[in-house]
């Protein structure tokens, strides 16, 4: 009982009660004071009543023939006086006793308002106190309301969306490191076990199986630190001004030597030498290489890639444009997923552990810009990032 008493719903139902039964004491009151003063302040009566009948101690009231002026007796007028009182107190009593179920009606009335609007709050509270990661498909039903009410089951239930969602992306995104962890780790184990299964190796074939794990090692290197800068693109990272025009330049000097050994022109097209914008230099750094580094990986000997940078007004707009094997159309819409490859045969061949491009869609994201792809398949890719000033 004490419980309910600190609920929501009763103390709206005494509230609301409370309140109308105040409206009814003053209107009753109001009414009852209206009589009394009409009774002992009105006119002469004699013209309002005809009869009194002394013998059965009756007094009958009758409107008058027209133009008939009537005279009372002094007694007969303090007889009506007298029941006029008694009607006016029998009229007080009867509204104060109304005010008894006046005022449970007017709690039955404020409880059942109250528990229109707090019940679905009750459903948010039970959700709330029941749901775990287990539950995340719970939703709360939706009284399709435009009050405060239907706003909170709304903004819950989206809550839950987003945190299903996000819950789903965590679990696929343990599986497929889980998965893309095997593999280095299996080839490790393999030409381990194969060296120490046959003591009779030559040391050509230890030197073999050396490069081979050691490039399994470098393999795990990189999906750690590809991993460890996904699992941290939401902290907030330093940032400062910094020129694009230079890093551009200093990042397409980096990769000569690999575009070099495959043949490949780097062109750098940078209009505005002077292009400052604040950002954090390792992510956008890490970023723009990615994007160059798979234009180099996905393109065949004596074929160009052309890196722009353009000021386009609030932005900067940065192409990297290749010759290269392009993406499939069905593929354009995933190819910025983690872990996803066009072809995962084809990219065993070239490396990589299928995050790349997935980094460079979160930087670019963190630092409120975007990037988009234009392929066709067997004419090369464009990918074009607009990073605002």
């Amino acid at each position: 009982m004490i419980e309910f008493t600190k609920t929501i719903k009763f103390k709206f139902a005494a509230y609301a009660s409370v309140i109308i039964l105040l409206f009814g004491v003053v209107f009753v009151g109001s009414v009852n004071l209206v009589i009394r003063y009409y009774v002992h302040n009105r006119p002469a009566i004699g013209s309002m009543f005809v009869e009194v009948d002394e013998e059965d101690d009756v007094i009958q009231y009758r409107f008058p023939p027209q133009n008939k002026n009537l005279q009372l007796t002094k007694e007969a007028i303090d007889a009506i006086n007298l029941l006029e009182a008694k009607n006016v107190e029998r009229l007080r009593d009867v509204s104060l006793i109304a005010l008894i179920p006046y005022s449970i009606l007017s709690f039955a009335a404020g409880y059942f308002l109250a528990s229109k609007y707090v019940d679905p709050i009750n459903k948010v509270i039970y959700a709330t106190q029941n749901i775990d990661l287990d539950s995340l498909a719970q939703r709360v039903e939706d009284p399709n309301t435009e009050d405060e009410v239907g706003k909170l089951i709304s903004t819950f239930n989206a809550m839950l969306d987003r945190l299903q969602e996000s819950q789903q992306v965590r679990d696929q995104f343990a599986q497929d490191a889980s998965h893309e962890l095997k593999t280095p780790l299996a080839v490790i184990k393999t030409n381990l076990q194969v060296i120490n299964d046959d003591p009779s190796s030559s040391i050509d074939e230890y030197k073999n199986a050396s490069k081979i794990v050691l490039s399994a090692i470098e393999s795990l290197e990189t999906l750690a630190e590809d991993l460890l800068l996904l699992t941290r693109r939401n902290s907030r990272a330093p940032k400062e001004d910094i020129n694009l025009a230079d890093l551009l330049e200093e990042i397409v000097n980096d990769f000569e030597p690999m575009a070099a050994s495959k043949e490949i022109k780097l062109n750098l097209k940078a209009k505005p030498k002077k292009s400052v914008i604040n950002a954090n230099e390792f992510l956008l750094t890490r970023a723009i290489r990615n994007l160059i580094d798979n234009a180099i990986k996905y393109s065949d000997s004596d074929k160009e890639i052309t890196i722009t940078l353009e000021d386009n007004k609030k932005k900067y707009i940065i192409k990297v444009q290749d010759q290269g094997i392009g993406i499939p159309e069905k593929d354009l819409k995933n190819i910025f997923k983690r872990f996803y490859r066009v072809d995962k045969s084809r990219a065993k061949t070239r490396g990589g552990t299928g995050l790349g491009l997935s980094i460079v869609h979160d930087v670019i994201s963190q630092h409120g810009g975007s990037v988009e792809v234009e392929s066709k398949e067997g004419s090369g890719s464009t990918f074009t990032v607009s990073l605002p000033k």
